[in-house]
């Protein structure tokens, strides 16, 4: 999203109406509190600040840096009774409640998932990977992989542990190489081991911050 939406998404989360409409840009402004030691004795206390407001400076068209999983999807793959449905939900660049379904409820079922990375015409991604998404009825695992190519050198990012409940931004942890594919597989081992519906609807990978 773009600065400007950005700022809507914040402030339609904290106050309900787009940024141009809160407190913080509104003309009469708002009262501001800062603790502080006015007398630098130890002592810190409020000090308010009326009719104050929050001034953001820039081109407010600029896109924020982030990567996600570019339509369509690359391939996917099942065993056993294992299935993948909607491959190509998880695709784009904001949640849109269009999930891919990873199912493998039996024994030794697994669904796997690929798609390429990217952004604005880019295919390369490296830092904090993030999964929109949730486990229909148990907590399931969910194994995550990166590779550089489609069909070879795949790493294992790690297994995240999804539990039931609404869709949510579940952390998936960093991985610093770069990597043009990333995959999501549920895999059931065991009677015990549930890795069955974990529904994805959008990837989101955060690269680190500059060195300044």
């Amino acid at each position: 999203m773009t600065v400007n939406q950005a700022l809507d998404h914040a402030s339609n989360n904290r106050f309900g109406e787009d940024f141009d409409e809160c407190d913080l840009y509104d003309v009469d402004g708002f009262t501001a509190i800062w603790p502080m030691d006015t007398d630098g004795n130890g002592i810190w206390e409020d000090t308010y600040g009326y009719n104050s407001h929050l001034a953001v400076y820039g081109n407010g068209n600029i896109r924020l840096y982030e990567y996600f999983v570019h339509y369509p999807y690359v391939s996917y793959s099942t065993y056993g009774s294992g299935l993948v449905s909607n491959p190509n939900g998880f695709t784009g660049a904001q949640p849109d409640a269009s999930y891919t379904r990873l199912r493998a409820v039996n024994v030794n079922d697994q669904a796997t998932v690929m798609g390429s990375m990217g952004y604005s015409g880019a295919n390369l991604a490296n830092g904090h990977i993030w999964v929109y998404g949730y486990s229909s009825s148990y907590t399931s695992r969910l194994r995550v992989y990166a590779s550089y190519y489609s069909d070879s050198g795949w790493q294992w990012v790690g297994d995240i542990y999804v539990s039931p409940g609404g869709a949510r931004w579940i952390d998936c942890g960093n991985y610093a190489n770069n990597f043009r594919y990333i995959s999501f597989a549920v895999y059931r081992q065991s009677a015990g081991d549930y890795s069955n519906d974990v529904y994805l609807d959008n990837i989101l990978v955060l690269p680190p911050l500059p060195n300044p």
